[in-house]
């Protein structure tokens, strides 16, 4: 599915707002605190704020200028623009560097470009995880307790309360998408594999049937290794742990139950060995605002991100606000560092997505972790002005590769919860729009004495 274009080319679909392509390689060299040289007189120097691939860089040119001088920028710095047909909506272009160009040399003189609006290194982000127990398979799912149940019913006031919505009928629907940006899924899990997207628009037959550039994505895409296929192997543990949370088939016999006993879950792997990078991430998000625009049948209600980094990316926050101009909540973990984000800022959760101030609402809902027992989780980070509700994140028994189930700690294991209260909400109320569903489930946080001034709501989901 890699196409290289000739430069000009290429630029001619990145000026369309075209973008990305590059199948995964070896990840580079690049580390924090690299800088680039000042590229213009008074300008400051340009400081790496995480490691980095080597080889490449990400450019977003300004809106009125000819691919001809895009092309032109490129050429400066003996790189080649790479992108797939036809666009899929993004201003990032992936630039592929000649052998002997420095990330940051390149990013010097792209600087100096007047054409150039922003460039950046391809940052290498991670997952985070750590395990209660790997081998955990018959602990309760406290995390998916109501606290008003009667007896035999899991009690626990500071459970999800999932089973309360089940009690009163509430189950999902299959009518109702999210997405997945993290690891691979195992899609053939016993308990996952009625609730895996299957894209009624393509078939398995070699060719791009809805005209999206990707051929026969069948269950989502692989952008880690730019291909169809979405579980590589157990190595995809954490996107599997995720789509357990989310949409488990429940009232099966079988395993665990998700916060939705139906919905379609959308796979977008972007992380290998839990390591990826963001241009790899931008598409994604790309891929999935596409699908969103080609197919509103697919009424996807929101996107799992499962990672935190603490350096920022301009270029992703783009990406993350085209999901939000086209009706899309993004839900994203705090991070486990165990600090205040004001202190020390983790992204996506502590960027704002407002389309730059145009639209009145933000589209990221930042989630911290709490356990059992209602206290804060030792490992979650906390703000009062960018984490908005903290959910259940120790001890939270799901899905796991090879067909079984485990136990993992994390903000990126809480969000899921949120992820999946919000395809419940609009599985019941269908015409409710994300802003609207963002209101409401902030509204409905149940004030906790721990989480006092940890977060926005001061609460619980």
């Amino acid at each position: 599915m890699k196409q290289v274009f000739a430069r000009s080319v290429a630029v001619v679909a990145a000026m369309s707002v075209a973008t990305t392509g590059f199948a995964a390689g070896v990840e580079g060299s690049g580390v924090d605190g690299a800088v680039a040289p000042a590229d213009s007189v008074g300008a400051e120097p340009f400081v790496a704020s995480g490691p980095f691939a080597d080889g490449r860089v990400l450019v977003r040119f300004h809106g009125d200028v000819s691919a001809r001088r895009a092309g032109e920028a490129i050429d400066a710095v003996d790189g080649e623009a790479t992108a797939h047909e036809p666009p899929s909506g993004s201003d990032t272009v992936v630039v592929e560097l000649a052998d002997d160009v420095a990330v940051m040399d390149a990013i010097a003189t792209l600087r100096s470009d007047p054409a150039v609006d922003v460039v950046e290194p391809d940052y290498l982000i991670s997952l985070d995880a750590s395990a209660d127990d790997p081998s955990y398979l018959d602990g309760s799912q406290w995390n998916m307790a109501g606290d008003s149940l009667p007896s035999p019913d899991p009690s626990n006031a500071y459970g999800s309360q999932a089973a309360e919505a089940w009690a009163d009928g509430h189950h999902g629907s299959s009518a109702v998408s999210v997405a997945i940006i993290d690891s691979g899924v195992q899609i053939a899990h016993p308990d996952l594999d009625g609730n895996i997207w299957a894209n009624p628009f393509e078939t398995v037959n070699g060719l791009d049937d809805d005209g999206n550039g990707y051929v026969d994505d069948i269950n989502g895409w692989d952008f880690a290794f730019n291909d169809n296929s979405v579980y590589d192997s157990i190595a995809d543990s954490h996107g599997t742990h995720v789509a357990g949370t989310i949409g488990a088939e429940g009232n099966n016999g079988v395993g665990v139950s998700g916060v939705n006993w139906d919905v379609n879950m959308i796979v977008v792997k972007t992380f290998d060995n839990g390591s990826g990078r963001i241009s790899d991430v931008i598409r994604g998000f790309d891929y999935l605002v596409d699908l969103q625009k080609r197919h509103p049948s697919l009424n996807m209600a929101a996107i799992s991100a499962g990672w935190s980094q603490p350096y920022t990316s301009e270029l992703l926050l783009s990406a993350i606000d085209r999901a939000g101009d086209a009706g899309i909540l993004v839900v994203a973990p705090s991070g486990d560092n165990g600090q205040v984000n004001e202190v020390a800022p983790q992204y996506p959760t502590s960027g704002e997505c407002t389309s730059g101030g145009r639209r009145s609402w933000d589209c990221i809902v930042s989630v911290g972790a709490h356990n059992a027992t209602g206290a804060l989780s030792l490992f979650s980070n906390v703000s009062d002005t960018s984490v908005d509700i903290s959910a259940p994140g120790e001890a939270v028994r799901s899905t796991f590769p090879t067909s079984s189930y485990g136990a993992f700690a994390s903000t990126s294991l809480a969000s899921p919860h949120v992820v999946g209260a919000i395809a419940l909400c609009k599985a019941k109320s269908p015409t409710m729009t994300a802003p609207l569903i963002r209101q409401a489930l902030l509204a409905s946080a149940v004030p906790t004495p721990s989480l006092s001034g940890k977060n926005v709501t001061g609460g619980r989901l």
